[in-house]
């Protein structure tokens, strides 16, 4: 067994959600941690900025339940309301940069003023004015600790159940009294997506209510919780494996290898290794027992080890690490990217925010599209042309870019430019890219004949922009398009030149741009294959229709088996689209660049992305959906239940494309048992995606409430959790499906 077999890979990673370094100003290292997270135990007065250009003094607290939420006291706002929760930073930014700030800055404040970006609103921000330098720098080192906290927690699955029981016990104390009686329980029950009759709870309130006072302590209220998570549908499986040993059933060390090994095909397990797995699951004696010195795990550590998405996810320790060779040519990855990358919404009447640059890319993305205009003052601007669109700087834009490209990987980031800019401005553009980013700047020698590959591009920025035949571009001014000389000092930056689409072998540095439809028309024109062979040597950029105006995406697939490298979404979507891009991209450490099959690769092999030269199942997946745990709502505040069923979908080449659906479960998001299997046959599995979408059931239809998706060679066999995001493509704490998974050779009897 190789090391660390059993060990998952960290979860806050590959949902790509986790804490990042997102305090870089702060040298938290030179304040101890005790003093740093007392301070704000014991609470900063700090004044916090509002959207009205106004500030008042709040005491920012920590609190006592939780070490994962700051809350502060607003006399216009509800307890719950006035509160940050650590887990939802993603970016903390020193100075005035917020929407709050630009619109009503305070210059007298600027260098005592952060704004903490949190919650999946890309725009959510809690402006802060401090006193001084040190009270900005101990609070904010006071946050970097917890964060740290944060992350240990989130990689102990004890410590996780323990913060979950935490979290329902707040839901249910609002007043802090310290007791729940039947009202709040029952208020409760219903936040966990639970529903049960009146008399069911009555009577498993009096069953944990030791003491008949009406009220259950903490104590009482975590017998209950444990009550609530026990698992049926694991049952007959514990059993098969336990022993009775004295008054409770237990599995032994061998039992246990023996289980790892026959149902979780994981080749041969030690007998060391079973042991140290046992003892992560044990936080105490109940949960591992030492008998006559022989170790067993008992029946709630079986059930942790079962749903712990740290070590028993479905990806594949060894695909979900950098595992793919990035030494080759450019053109022969698929390379994560977005479309209009500014925009938080609509294409017509949304916002532009600089922000989104930072949250794309901190997630992964390595070309982003910059859509430049002619601005103020001689500075150019960042929008989308001829719309209601607003603007941003396109100097704030580029300083972000530089901020941001290389937290999440070491590898290479296209910059792709819509240049709208007369002569003057595109002088201006190449001054600030210059000035900004300086040897960052990626510009290939004359002699190059081939792309680099992504190992030689590290921490480099490639430029990509339009340069037509005559050295003009279109510009349209008004109604009309007019033609405008590329001027030099921007044009010398391009590693990428954009130009209409050829057929044939192209000059190094050429890529076309191609809108979505007009893909598939070329594809049905010239066959499939053609544009395969192209993409095996030359560039090309997929982008949305213009009608696209409310930000869909499309189906990212066809376009991926076509050979294309560059597959621009609107990352501001959570839809199926995103959904595919996320799974796609999770593999090879996240680093935004994913190796295309040898297929699509090699001048020797021919590929038809109809799949019309695979005629043959090659492997059949068997996927047992069994149950879900902790099913987020669609609103946090929605008060009722939800009616669970989940769509699975293989995507692929045609013929393995396939959709299938489960049950409705009626009332219960907490812990729906489905039991169902279903198969997928299998015969290109290299370039194969595997989707989960939950659904709530509705009287007017359906919500979707969370999702996942994996490649087909990245799935574990076995009895697997698979973690979830939200509709938005956050990731859901807690939240999760339980499957049986089975990738077996296609055999014709």
């Amino acid at each position: 067994m190789e090391d660390n077999k059993y060990a998952s890979a960290n979860t806050l990673r590959r949902t790509k959600a986790g804490y990042r370094e997102c305090i870089s100003f702060v040298d938290y290292e030179s304040w101890n941690k005790t003093l740093a997270i007392n301070t704000i135990k014991y609470g900063l007065n700090i004044k916090r900025y509002g959207s009205s250009g106004k500030y008042h003094y709040r005491r920012f607290y920590l609190l006592e339940s939780s070490r994962e939420i700051i809350q502060w006291i607003s006399p216009h706002k509800p307890f719950e309301h006035s509160r940050l929760r650590i887990y939802q930073i993603w970016k903390i930014e020193k100075g005035q940069k917020s929407t709050n700030f630009r619109k009503k800055p305070c210059p007298k404040y600027e260098d005592l003023s952060c704004s903490v970006y949190c919650g999946s609103s890309r725009n959510s921000t809690l402006d802060l004015i401090f006193d001084s330098e040190e009270q900005m720098m101990l609070f904010l080192s006071g946050i970097h600790y917890l964060m740290e906290d944060a992350r240990a927690a989130e990689e102990n699955d004890q410590l996780k159940e323990m913060r979950a029981f935490q979290s329902a016990w707040n839901v249910g104390d609002k007043d802090g009294s310290g007791g729940l009686d039947f009202q709040e329980v029952k208020t409760m029950f219903c936040s966990l997506n639970i529903e049960a009759n009146e008399e069911y709870l009555k009577e498993l309130f009096d069953q944990v209510d030791t003491d008949n006072n009406k009220v259950i302590d903490k104590e009482e209220f975590n017998t209950l919780m444990e009550i609530l998570m026990f698992k049926e549908e694991i049952q007959a499986l514990f059993n098969k494996y336990s022993q009775k040993r004295g008054s409770q059933s237990v599995i032994p060390v061998e039992n246990f290898k023996r289980f790892l090994e026959e149902e979780q095909e994981m080749g041969e397990v030690s007998l060391e290794e079973t042991s140290e797995l046992i003892q992560r699951f044990s936080m105490s004696p109940n949960d591992s027992v030492v008998i006559d010195q022989h170790l067993y795990i008992s029946e709630k550590g079986f059930r942790q080890y079962i749903f712990s998405v740290e070590v028993n996810s479905l990806f594949k320790d060894e695909r979900f690490e950098k595992c793919l060779d990035m030494t080759q040519p450019l053109t022969d990855y698929f390379i994560e990217s977005s479309h209009n990358t500014y925009l938080e919404g609509h294409q017509i009447t949304g916002k532009s925010n600089v922000n989104m640059y930072t949250r794309v890319l901190q997630s992964g993305c390595r070309c982003v599209e910059l859509d430049i205009w002619d601005g103020p003052n001689g500075n150019p601007k960042i929008t989308h042309g001829h719309t209601f669109v607003t603007n941003i700087d396109f100097r704030n834009v580029v300083e972000a870019i530089k901020e941001t490209a290389f937290v999440s990987s070491e590898y290479p980031v296209i910059l792709s430019l819509e240049n709208h800019c007369s002569f003057d401005q595109q002088g201006k553009m190449a001054e600030v890219f210059e000035e900004v980013m300086g040897e960052l700047i990626y510009v290939p020698s004359p002699e190059l004949t081939k792309y680099p590959s992504p190992e030689e591009l590290k921490y480099k920025i490639l430029i990509k922009g339009k340069v037509p035949p005559d050295g003009k571009t279109d510009i349209k001014v008004g109604e009309e398009k007019v033609k405008l000389k590329v001027n030099p000092a921007l044009q010398k930056l391009f590693a990428l030149e954009g130009e209409k689409l050829q057929l044939t072998e192209r000059p190094f540095k050429r890529i076309p741009s191609i809108n979505y439809p007009k893909l598939l028309k070329l594809a049905e024109k010239h066959s499939g294959k053609t544009l395969v062979e192209y993409h095996k040597k030359n560039f090309s950029r997929i982008y949305p229709p213009a009608s696209s105006i409310d930000s869909k995406n499309y189906n990212p697939m066809p376009a991926w088996l076509l050979g294309s490298q560059i597959v621009a979404l609107n990352y501001q979507q959570g839809d199926l689209g995103m959904l595919l891009n996320k799974g796609l991209f999770n593999q090879n450490g996240g680093t935004g660049y994913v190796l295309k099959p040898q297929i699509m690769r090699e001048e020797s092999t021919s590929f038809d992305p109809k799949g019309s030269e695979i005629d043959s199942v090659l492997f059949v997946l068997e996927v047992e959906l069994i149950s879900a745990n902790q099913l987020p709502k669609l609103n946090e505040e929605d008060s009722g239940v939800i009616n669970p069923f989940v769509k699975i979908g293989l995507h692929g080449i045609q013929q393995d494309t396939k959709k299938e659906q489960s049950k409705v479960i009626e009332n219960n998001g907490f812990n729906p048992v489905w039991n169902q299997k279903f198969e997928f046959g299998i015969r290109m599995a290299e370039i194969a995606l595997l989707s989960f979408r939950v659904y709530n059931k509705t009287f007017l239809g359906k919500s979707k409430i969370a999702q996942y998706a994996i490649p087909i060679e990245c799935i574990r066999n076995g009895y697997r959790v698979v973690p979830l995001y939200g509709k938005d493509l956050d990731f859901k704490r807690n939240a999760s499906l339980l499957c049986r998974f089975k990738m077996k050779p296609y055999f014709i009897d």
